[in-house]
């Protein structure tokens, strides 16, 4: 099969960027997207066919609108938005694989689409209380006209998408609430278990994520505050996006980290984070409401326990008790953390488990069986 991939920003490594690259080597897939940053996504993308999609001139007065934001994100939604609206595809293809909001908008000019979803637009949605108060007057202005159009353009689209894959059960529950599509297909994101090892249980406990208000890293650090670990450390890596937004939000972490032993690592190598896995003693995922979450299974991955909280995603992958924990509150992730210390027994057994759910239940083998039988039926083959 011809698949050709569309993903609004290869400019992190996240989760969604993990399964496009997965997908693109498996079906030798060309990928067309509007940002394309070498630098901060994955190196493998550099053996791949990757097109970046060209300015638009319509575009440019939105764009110098939506840098009245202080989220840099704003410029790139909207621009993406456009060029994959007017995104005609002249090559042969047998399915169009669009990912990342807004590129499921390619199905304006386009069919054969199987939209593989990771999260409809939180701004316009579920989040969009939280980031209109994380937001100065201009910004609140922006998002909320951006909203509205986000919503006009989702009721135009969906029902020109022919098939949608979902990463989770709660993406696919936010896709029936808010666009009413109820036929999606929940198949969850994978990990390279290969890629990760346990290198000893050192004493600190690792939290790895984007810095962005979305991941609360103040929870974690208020969390380690309350434990009252002596000896313990904790560590936050992951990249920091350079808006204003994310920078403010950087600086508050370090305010809130005064006086405690938390250190952070600003955009750390591929190998510097399977490091951090193998030789921290648990870690902590604190995403609000994430869809799916990539870190808890990567953790389990390297036979370290999750302490998790008890929302969206990290509810279907971690088998609490047995694999980690889910909790309420930064107090009870720190009696958690406080558990786990005193209980390396424990805390070796649960990593042991984690890695065993992790390898019957997400490789990539598994999730691009699934990917290709929905491909399949989208194509009509």
């Amino acid at each position: 099969m011809k698949i050709i991939i569309c993903h609004a920003s290869l400019n992190q490594k996240g989760g969604g960027e993990r399964a496009v690259l997965e997908i693109a080597k498996r079906f030798d897939a060309t990928i067309y997207t509007t940002h394309y940053n070498k630098s901060y996504t994955y190196p493998e993308f550099l053996e791949l066919d990757v097109r970046p999609l060209p300015r638009l001139l319509l575009e440019l007065p939105f764009s110098v609108a939506a840098r009245l934001d202080p989220d840099s994100r704003m410029v790139d939604v909207v621009e993406s938005a456009f060029r994959f609206s007017f995104l005609k595809i002249k090559e042969d293809y047998d399915v169009l694989n669009p990912h990342s909001f807004p590129s499921e908008y390619v199905a304006f000019r386009n069919e054969r689409v199987c939209w593989y979803c990771h999260s409809p637009s939180r701004g316009a949605y579920d989040l969009h209380s939280t980031f209109l108060s994380q937001r100065n007057i201009l910004g609140k202005s922006t998002l909320k006209i951006a909203s509205a159009v986000n919503k006009l353009l989702d009721r135009y689209s969906i029902n020109r998408i022919g098939t949608i894959c979902a990463n989770s059960e709660i993406t696919a529950k936010r896709i029936n609430d808010y666009l009413g599509r109820y036929d999606v297909d929940v198949i969850h994101p994978a990990v390279d278990h290969s890629s990760f090892y346990c290198a000893g249980f050192s004493r600190f406990f690792f939290y790895p994520s984007r810095f962005i208000p979305e991941k609360r890293q103040e929870y974690a650090i208020e969390a380690f505050r309350l434990s009252k670990l002596r000896g313990w450390s904790l560590i936050l890596a992951g990249f920091l996006p350079d808006n204003k937004r994310c920078k403010a939000y950087f600086e508050y972490l370090k305010k809130k980290a005064k006086g405690l032993d938390v250190k952070f690592v600003l955009h750390p190598t591929d190998q510097k984070m399977r490091e951090l896995y193998a030789s921290c003693y648990a870690t902590l995922f604190c995403g609000m409401d994430e869809d799916w979450g990539l870190i808890p299974l990567e953790s389990m991955a390297a036979c370290k326990p999750v302490v998790s909280v008890n929302e969206g995603g990290p509810t279907i992958s971690i088998l609490h008790a047995k694999t980690g924990f889910l909790v309420n509150s930064p107090s009870e992730m720190a009696e958690r953390m406080r558990f786990l210390a005193e209980r390396p027994d424990v805390c070796e057994k649960m990593g042991k488990e984690g890695r065993k759910h992790v390898m019957r239940n997400y490789t990539w083998k598994r999730f691009l069986e699934k990917l290709e039988k929905v491909f399949r039926k989208t194509a009509k083959l």
